[in-house]
């Protein structure tokens, strides 16, 4: 509930929880949040409007994945890369045309 909050109007979709302190959510509209202290806060961490994500994968603690649609014309997939715990991320690939959802 405070996740959303943290979002008005945006759908989460997946969330990847570390710890009892720290959670990441990720929905529409490009949202990625991400909380350290239980959820009291939420900070939010990359605002890709044009996309819309849908799954979440950490490997590890601080190597992270997730993939979802670029919306535009041609309803791209994308594919997106954090190397620090999901403080920032970046676009690894957007212009594969298959659906990816996990």
């Amino acid at each position: 509930v405070l996740a959303k909050s943290a979002t008005p109007g945006n759908t989460l979709y997946d969330i990847k929880v570390f710890d009892s302190n720290t959670v990441i959510a990720i929905g529409n509209n490009g949202t990625i949040i991400k909380t350290t202290n239980c959820g009291s806060n939420w900070e939010i961490k990359n605002s890709l409007q044009n996309h819309q994500l849908f799954s979440l994968s950490f490997p590890t603690p601080q190597i992270g994945y997730s993939v979802g649609t670029y919306i535009d014309t041609y309803g791209r997939e994308s594919i997106l890369k954090t190397i620090d715990g999901g403080e920032n991320w970046e676009i690894l690939r957007y212009n594969t045309v298959d659906p990816l959802l996990a």
